[in-house]
């Protein structure tokens, strides 16, 4: 299966957000970070799964730490740290009349701690 990255820049206040709507693997985050949360609206005939870390080059993912997996719609929260990356997996037999999954995740990189020191 193909490795797709999603590179979207931090913003400066809430969450990175990406809409899945094909089968695929999408590489979400490389690096650390955190988690918030997950919205499926129709998951088509297949499974999502999440895993913490990346695809190796060959695009396998046996060696990932799978941490969520779901077939049916819902909304979670998870507020989850991750060290090495965040992978979604939406798995499937083909794409159903009306489309495949509908995925809503939201995420955020590790922020670095930045001071201000005002000097009086």
């Amino acid at each position: 299966m193909e490795v797709n990255h999603i590179n979207r820049p931090m913003p400066k206040m809430g969450n990175k957000i990406e809409c899945i709507e094909n089968h695929g693997t999408y590489v979400l985050q490389e690096g650390p970070g955190t988690w918030r949360s997950l919205a499926v609206t129709r998951t088509g005939n297949g499974t999502i799964s999440m895993y913490s870390g990346v695809p190796e080059a060959n695009g396998s993912i046996h060696k990932l730490r799978k941490v969520f997996r779901a077939s049916v719609m819902g909304m979670w929260m998870f507020d989850a740290g991750f060290d090495e990356g965040l992978t979604l997996v939406c798995e499937g037999s083909g794409v159903m009349a009306g489309g495949g999954p509908c995925i809503s995740v939201t995420w955020v990189e590790e922020r670095k701690a930045v001071r201000k020191i005002e000097v009086v």
